[in-house]
């Protein structure tokens, strides 16, 4: 691998940067199957423990209900809108 500073030798390498990594790595011609996704979610800390579901839940539209140790996500629906990254208010 060749930075600014020089060659990097190794044996593997880490290719760390979600989304991104298929644009950096196509130019080497490493094909990775990675496609930008952007999702909508609100993570809340329960303060009740026995007030929130201990199981998951679907909903009707695309999203969802999970308990995560002592925090409650919702997460809505998934926007496949590439590298965008604005963000509209409902």
């Amino acid at each position: 691998m060749e930075t600014d500073h020089g060659p990097i030798v190794g044996d593997a390498y880490v290719l760390a940067l979600g989304s991104y990594s298929p644009l950096l790595a196509r130019p080497i011609g490493v094909k990775l199957p990675i496609y930008p996704v952007k999702g909508y979610s609100l993570t809340l800390p329960i303060t009740d423990p026995e007030a929130p579901p201990r199981i998951s839940a679907s909903m009707r539209q695309p999203g969802g209900l999970r308990r995560l140790g002592d925090r409650l996500r919702m997460t809505a629906t998934a926007d496949f809108a590439g590298y965008d990254t604005s963000f509209a208010a409902a």
